[in-house]
């Protein structure tokens, strides 16, 4: 099998187990600060600064003829903060995450690592996998499903998950391919040593 790096390895070299060989390495081709989920958030935001400038309006013009009533004019300035963090600041801080990924496959396992925290699975128990093309030839690949469930005003929600996802990967056929002959070749070994 070839091998291809992407610029620094030192980060996986480090973390490699002595039997352990670096197959390939990579990272997203590109990050977008919004992702769809980001965007359904911008029309919400919009909404919350009307109704934050429509009522801020209204207390300045308080403020001149009742001085006394400040808490309001707070209230606002922290709810003012609390939209421009769910419109603006959450994308932000979720794209430096997204940024930082980075991704390898050794002859045992696959690493995602997002400077924050890494994953890994190995290949010879590797869950399901999902590959998602764009017309582009980037796309991404889901690893695992997980469920998450959780419960609002009483209403129970329920969705699935990628337990691992890399993502905006640039020839993902490419990606796939050593992914799935590495898999095979880690599952032989090991029934190898298994006879």
């Amino acid at each position: 099998m070839d091998l291809e790096y992407e610029n620094d390895t030192s980060w996986v070299r480090g973390i490699l187990l002595p039997d352990e060989t670096l197959i390939w390495t990579g990272k997203p081709s590109r990050v977008s600060v919004f992702r769809k989920e980001d965007l359904v958030m911008l029309p919400v935001g919009a909404f919350m600064l009307f109704i934050w400038f429509y009522f801020t309006r209204g207390m300045l013009s308080n403020l001149k003829d009742n001085p006394g009533n400040k808490y309001g004019f707070v209230f606002m300035c922290v709810f003012l903060l609390v939209v421009l963090y769910t419109v603006v600041g959450r994308p932000l801080l979720n794209y430096r995450i997204r940024k930082k990924a980075r991704y390898a496959l050794t002859s045992r396992r696959i690493i995602a690592d997002n400077g924050k925290e890494r994953k890994s699975f190995e290949l010879t128990s590797l869950p399901k996998m999902t590959v998602t093309r764009n017309g582009d030839g980037t796309g991404n690949i889901a690893i695992g499903e997980r469920s998450v469930a959780y419960r609002r005003k009483g209403h129970s929600y329920h969705y699935v998950e990628p337990e691992m996802l890399l993502e905006k990967l640039a020839d993902v056929d490419r990606v796939e391919y050593r992914i799935r002959s590495a898999v095979d070749q880690a599952q032989s070994m090991a029934a190898l040593y298994h006879d």
